[in-house]
């Protein structure tokens, strides 16, 4: 049976695709007849679909060139299918099996052979070559091409189950537009016998709709499933009609249905009750949000639409700096819900509602945190403020229990990073206190990741020489495959981690590869031998102008860094959402100001994308921000990040003993964070180049 061009273009042309410009592998190819170059011109063959010069080119360079025999495999096996060599397909990928080491091919290849032998008419060999392999293949697509292989073998049943994982899992996708058509034919073929799909697999559909904020289309799935359910599934389905109202923006027709929809007592009734809230909310009628959340905790307590609620009120006094209104709230938050992923955020606010405004349960509520979350990250500024505690009270041997601690878990983190500065004096010299080290062994914290410099498996060396090998041949895509590949299946990511971001062809990309696949992150001691892993993690392209900007705006030039590295991790060409753009992420308008200030003549937006432009507006824009707040940086950074004018009335918002008071009480969650984040970059940064950035 012939595959349809709809599926075969779909499923497999994709994967044949080059990783380099052709012009540039046969030219590397004209240079050698090394094995690397014999594959790029092999490749770049198929590519421009010379299917005999690729079958040329690659037949046999499996075991002549045994450590990428997979590459060589995969094309030539596609090259054939594309030939109509069929049987000769599934012999010549052998080398994708069993390789040295896992292949990041496996599950294209599968698709390879699967056509091939479907072509040979072996739909049922295909099939359970896909099942074999089924694990590795790339979704949606290779569920298509199972439900293929079964309709081919004339196994509908099979046929229909696998083109419905297409249809009902990957809603939003082309492939599942064609399982749709094609479960229409499973369905004239099988008549009675046609495998049944059940509620909740319904449901999930919509529901992904939802999750993708395809909200028009969410409602119309739920709307058609409203005379095929029953009970609770039906509720569901109806609230469900009612939400996507709201999240579309049609508050007043989301209301009123929503507010004389009748649902049974159930999770259903926990959600129309949790968006009638957020109606109120978005109406500004305070009075009837509260009464609504009132009922909800009277009739679903414990229903984490109520938490969402809880949080969802607070979060709006907390922008308002109500305290009192919203410190009871997360106090229920965050103590009602303790296994929601964002309880340990909700009860940090209340414990921190009692330390700002110097409560004397503020100890206790410090301590209560630590024993409900203190796996989370909140636990480090816990620590820190409760070791300040007791240094108000001059148990300087309880403060320095906690602040060893806190240096222990959390050693280049901001909290971590502000203890050990703490750890000086009286407090250094003081006797560790017994109750203190009691009371922190009765907790778990999170498990310290870094555990020594690992040496390179043989999987992890041969890995790496493999991404080497594809680069030497202009192959950088199939290199940097390879090596995420690794690092998402290998044992020592780190490793894999630091030889992409050598590879990378811009710090930028590099940083992203060690935040993506370096799970010890920031807990490897910062030391000579572990210098290489600091500079990829904390790099430092565009040096001199960086330094030339911030000394001329007399600032500190690993500040500079630091900010650079949050904004936009060394992309000149990074463009934000807001419309912010290049290294310190200046907004146009913001540029022509600056612009003039500075003496340039002529101003124009993609100016903001040259290093030395953007870098000597963001250091003036810099400059005047901390002259502003006199000096003080957690306020200017969070001026820089959330506007001049939050930041100046955060400010006033308690009487502030030292920074990292200000810093917590922040409301916005992404610039506290940035702004820890920024001090910390800095620090680090002093820490890894010591006196060499000036």
């Amino acid at each position: 049976m012939k595959m349809p061009d709809c599926w075969g273009r779909n499923i497999l042309g994709r994967w044949f695709r080059i990783v380099a410009p052709v012009a540039v592998v046969l030219a590397l190819a004209a240079q050698s007849d090394s094995g690397p170059s014999k594959l790029a011109a092999g490749i770049a063959a198929y590519e421009r679909k010379d299917y005999s010069a690729a079958i040329a080119a690659l037949k046999g360079l499996d075991s002549r060139f045994p450590k990428l025999a997979d590459y060589a495999a995969y094309y030539l096996a596609a090259a054939l299918v594309e030939s109509k060599a069929q049987n000769e397909v599934t012999a010549e990928l052998a080398p994708v099996w069993s390789g040295p080491a896992p292949s990041p091919l496996v599950g294209k290849a599968a698709l390879v052979a699967a056509s091939g032998l479907i072509a040979a008419n072996k739909p049922a060999d295909a099939a359970a070559l896909l099942i074999k392999h089924y694990d590795a293949l790339p979704q949606p697509d290779g569920d298509a091409a199972l439900a293929f292989a079964y309709e081919s073998a004339a196994d509908y049943t099979h046929a229909a189950l696998s083109y419905q994982q297409v249809y009902y899992r990957y809603p939003d996708s082309d492939a599942a537009e064609r399982a749709g058509a094609s479960l229409a034919s499973m369905r004239d073929k099988l008549g009675k016998d046609y495998p049944a799909v059940s509620y909740q697999t319904v449901l999930d559909r919509a529901a992904r709709f939802l999750e993708s904020r395809n909200y028009t289309r969410a409602r119309a799935e739920y709307q058609g499933l409203e005379a095929l359910l029953a009970g609770a599934d039906l509720d569901l389905a109806r609230v469900r009609i009612g939400s996507t109202d709201y999240l579309r923006g049609q508050t007043t027709a989301a209301c009123q249905y929503l507010r004389t929809l009748q649902v049974s007592e159930s999770e259903a009734d926990a959600e129309r009750l949790y968006y009638l809230a957020e109606c109120a909310g978005r109406a500004n009628n305070e009075s009837e949000r509260l009464e609504v959340i009132k009922h909800l905790g009277e009739k679903h307590e414990h229903s984490p639409w109520r938490f969402k609620a809880l949080t969802s009120l607070a979060g709006r006094y907390l922008v308002a700096n109500r305290v009192e209104e919203y410190e009871p709230l997360y106090e229920a938050a965050g103590k009602s819900f303790p296994a929601e992923p964002r309880a340990a955020a909700a009860h940090w606010r209340y414990v921190w509602a009692g330390y700002i405004r110097r409560n004397a349960t503020a100890a206790d509520r410090l301590r209560e945190h630590l024993t409900l979350f203190g796996q989370q990250s909140t636990a480090a500024a816990a620590l820190y403020f409760l070791g300040r505690l007791e240094e108000d009270a001059r148990d300087y041997g309880a403060a320095r229990v906690y602040f060893s601690k806190l240096v222990e878990q959390f050693p280049n983190y901001y909290y971590g990073l502000l203890g050990r500065k703490r750890l000086t004096g009286a407090v250094a010299s003081a006797a560790p206190s017994q109750k203190a080290l009691e009371f922190l062994r009765g907790l778990t914290f999170p498990a310290i990741r870094f555990s020594g410099r690992p040496y390179p498996s043989p999987e992890t060396k041969l890995r790496i020489e493999r991404a080497q090998l594809l680069r030497s041949a202009g192959l950088t895509d199939l290199a940097a495959a390879e090596l995420r590949y690794g690092a998402k299946t290998g044992s020592q990511p780190t490793l894999i981690a630091m030889e992409m971001a050598r590879q990378a062809d811009s710090a930028f990309l590099g940083l992203r590869a060690m935040k993506s696949f370096a799970p010890e992150g920031l807990s490897v001691p910062i030391e000579p031998a572990s210098g290489e892993y600091w500079q990829y993690l904390f790099p430092l392209p565009y040096k001199d102008d960086v330094v030339r900007t911030a000394k001329a705006q007399s600032l500190d030039p690993s500040l500079v860094a630091a900010l650079i590295r949050q904004e936009s991790e060394f992309n000149p060409r990074a463009l934000s959402h807001a419309k912010a753009y290049g290294l310190t992420q200046v907004r146009p308008s913001t540029g022509r100001t600056l612009a003039r200030k500075a003496g340039i003549r002529t101003f124009s937006s993609g100016m903001l994308y040259q290093p030395a432009t953007n870098l000597r507006l963001g250091t003036l824009y810099l400059r005047m921000l901390l002259d502003e707040f006199d000096g003080h940086w957690e306020e200017t950074l969070a001026a820089y990040n959330a506007g001049k004018s939050r930041a100046v009335s955060w400010k006033t918002w308690a009487d502030f003993r030292e920074p990292a008071e200000f810093v917590e009480s922040i409301p916005f969650t992404e610039t506290h964070d940035y702004v820890q984040a920024v001090m910390r970059n800095a620090e680090l940064y002093r820490k890894i180049y010591g006196g060499r950035i000036q």
